[in-house]
């Protein structure tokens, strides 16, 4: 999700005229046009602060696993020292506790003090699941065999349009009024993954089942059992100033990818990087 959120959000900034800086770990990492790139590394931020200095903002998204919180400490100190203001993309804001049982949750919940500690302005987005990943995880199941895994166990999910966090990411990140927010981001609705199989038989007009996850409801991750993905927020839309993208209209656009008579396959999906 990093990756393409990232494109999305540079791309807006560039073409409304906003110098753009990114941090990349690899000389080799494709680049936005228009974007300067910067190589280095977070847990060296000596190195990084002078190509920091000027920067008003700092955007941070959810980085891998490996070192995840030093590194993003490090982004808050950075931008603490440089006099900035730091906006970050967090994991789904109800599962972002001390106890969860999702590891990037718990990751980001410890950062989230810290960034609390260091007390500089900031805003923190919390998207929801994104829509994007029923293709990109989804779509060849489907495809070859008519079959919607399901994750969940039948639980709801508020699943969101990356298209739409990344307009809400780039609002935040040029406009005024934002400093000490925090914004759970979901989609208009929540539905179960049999729900999303029974709207790709009708738009498909091939049966799409969805089996139970192995192992019945023990066998599904707690977060799921908790029901941490099902909340929806009406703050989206409001970031916005129009309504959310909804599920239905998603796999309208992206059908071609759930088809196997030629039309789909394993192209870029809708609005995804080329």
């Amino acid at each position: 999700m990093a990756e393409e959120l990232g494109h999305r959000v540079t791309t807006a900034l560039v073409g409304r005229g906003v110098e753009v800086r990114v941090l990349l770990p690899a000389p080799d990492a494709p680049v936005t046009p228009g974007v300067r790139a910067v190589h280095g590394d977070l847990r060296d931020p000596g190195a990084l602060r002078c190509e920091a200095e000027g920067c008003g903002v700092v955007l941070v998204l959810p980085g891998p696993v490996a070192g995840q919180v030093q590194a993003q400490n490090a982004a808050v100190d950075m931008a603490a020292d440089i006099g900035a203001r730091l906006v970050k993309v967090s994991c789904w804001g109800p599962a972002v506790r001390e106890d969860s049982a999702d590891p990037g949750a718990r990751r980001d919940w410890i950062n989230k003090q810290y960034l609390r500690r260091r007390d500089l302005p900031h805003t923190v987005l919390f998207p929801n699941r994104s829509m994007q990943q029923l293709v990109d995880r989804h779509a060849g199941s489907v495809r070859r065999s008519g079959l919607l895994p399901d994750p969940s166990g039948g639980h709801r999910v508020s699943l969101v349009d990356l298209a739409d966090v990344a307009e809400a990411v780039v609002r935040v990140l040029t406009e005024d009024g934002h400093e000490g927010r925090e914004y759970v981001l979901s989609g208009p609705s929540a539905p179960t993954y049999p729900e999303i199989a029974r709207l790709l038989t009708d738009l498909t007009g091939r049966e799409v089942e969805c089996p139970e996850a192995p192992g019945g409801e023990e066998g599904v991750p707690e977060p799921w059992r908790d029901g941490a993905w099902e909340q929806i927020t009406d703050t989206l839309p409001l970031l916005l100033r129009r309504p959310s993208r909804d599920i239905g209209d998603f796999l309208r656009a992206n059908i071609r990818h759930f088809v196997p008579d030629g039309s789909g396959g394993p192209g870029p999906r809708e609005g995804s990087r080329r």
